[in-house]
């Protein structure tokens, strides 16, 4: 309850102080910087709203006051929107269960491409029996369509899941290596073990990241219906997911539970989409890998020896020739001390 609290105590502060337009913000002597004005494009007629997430939050071991937030913002159909500036973006921090808040005023800002990240991606697949054959030849059309869209440095992971779960082909960036991890049988049961593959990709994406390389990592998850025989919980996943910092992407076909896949998707950072067909299912791996590839990159210092948690709030705004809009994300991360 607190936690809730604190959410909504940032998100109605931000949506009272920040009147923004394509013009101009409020002129003020003392932040000479609101001269400088946010991104707008008065010749994109197509956006008609926007929507921000935080795949990640990072904090440096070196520095542990210096938090890194990597955002995601995208138009109503998931394409992601270029050229925005730190003018763009609200930002607001918070002791979880606190009141008392401040909005991020003194931060680096720049994108992902010059932050030089590679994206790993561990790619979950349903082979459970609820699978009909045409679902599981869309699926591995679409898996190996997005292994063919990767850059050579981009890394991805191949779980196949049914009642059991089989790590095919381990994190690697050899195409081909994935391709034929893509077209390995496997024998793994007929239930749905969803969740346990999800974790299992978490950890792996939380091992490769402590071996060092610099990557920004992301589970992407396939299925077809609800979870029916996973060891861990729904609520289990989603708390890894924070506690590591890694989006889920879910994609569902056919008679899938979308409360559960935009729960994942929501509470991570990531986005769910229902792809009918193997064109739309590509077309998604498409705008997967544009979001996580054309994000940007807020660092700043946070110094509170007291707090276990902190919430921050992003409000995004953006303005073309349709109007002005708004959009909100929210995200826990733990300090280190």
């Amino acid at each position: 309850m607190k936690k809730n609290n604190a959410i909504l105590i940032l998100i109605m502060f931000l949506a009272g102080i920040m009147v923004v337009t394509s013009c101009k913000k409020d002129d003020d002597d003392d932040e000479p910087e609101n001269t400088t004005v946010p991104h707008s494009d008065m010749n994109d007629d197509s956006t008609t709203s926007i929507k921000v997430t935080i795949p990640r939050i990072e904090v440096n071991p070196a520095r542990a006051s210096e938090i890194t937030v990597f955002l995601s913002v995208t138009d109503q159909d998931g394409n992601p929107l270029k050229n925005f500036n730190q003018y763009n973006f609200l930002i607001k921090q918070a002791c979880a269960g606190d009141t008392d808040s401040t909005i991020v005023g003194s931060l680096d800002f720049s994108t992902l491409n010059q932050e030089g990240s590679d994206i790993a991606a561990a790619m979950t697949l349903d082979y459970s029996g609820s699978m009909s054959s045409q679902n599981i030849t869309d699926m591995e059309d679409a898996v190996t369509y997005f292994i063919n869209l990767k850059d050579p440095s981009d890394m991805a992971e191949i779980i196949k899941f049914a009642s059991d779960i089989d790590v095919v082909t381990p994190f690697t960036n050899n195409a081909q290596t994935l391709i034929d991890g893509v077209n390995t049988s496997v024998s793994i049961g007929i239930y749905t073990s969803f969740f346990d593959a999800i974790d299992v990709g978490l950890d792996d994406a939380d091992s490769l990241l402590n071996t060092g390389g610099d990557y920004l990592p992301a589970i992407v998850a396939f299925t077809d219906g609800g979870d029916n025989d996973s060891h861990v919980t729904l609520s289990e996943v989603i708390t890894k997911a924070n506690n590591f910092q890694v989006p889920i992407y879910t994609l569902g076909f056919g008679s899938v539970d979308e409360q559960v896949m935009n729960e994942l998707a929501d509470e991570s950072g990531g986005r769910y989409y229902y792809s009918p067909n193997s064109a739309q299912i590509q077309d998604l791996y498409t705008l997967i890998s544009g979001q996580l590839k054309n994000m940007y990159v807020v660092t700043w210092t946070y110094d509170d020896p007291t707090c276990t948690e902190v919430v921050v709030v992003v409000r995004s705004s953006y303005t073309c020739a349709n109007g002005t809009f708004h959009s909100f994300a929210t995200k826990y991360f733990t300090p280190l001390k």
